[in-house]
């Protein structure tokens, strides 16, 4: 387990499946950002740094019963868990 957050009455585990990390509800680097928003359809979506000197870059955020989740890019190039939101 690379690593876990609680969700609700179940626990969401980042794993490590065919060399990319997976959540138990299915989504894992490499997916379409759509598939987070299939699989947890409270996500709020949006660009991030939009009018920044950074390079913009979709993205999929919310809160899964007690903890947050980012699903970054498109595909998914990264998937973070926090106790905390994230900006």
């Amino acid at each position: 387990m690379v690593g876990g957050a609680a969700l609700g009455d179940r626990r969401e585990d980042i794993r490590r499946a065919l060399g990319a990390p997976l959540t138990t509800s299915g989504v894992r680097v490499g997916d379409p950002l759509k598939t987070s928003v299939r699989r947890h359809p409270g996500l709020r979506c949006g660009i991030r740094n939009r009018n920044s000197e950074y390079i913009p870059y979709p993205y999929c955020k919310g809160k899964l019963g007690e903890t947050y989740v980012w699903f970054g890019q498109d595909p998914i190039k990264s998937i973070t868990i926090s106790t905390t939101p994230m900006g």
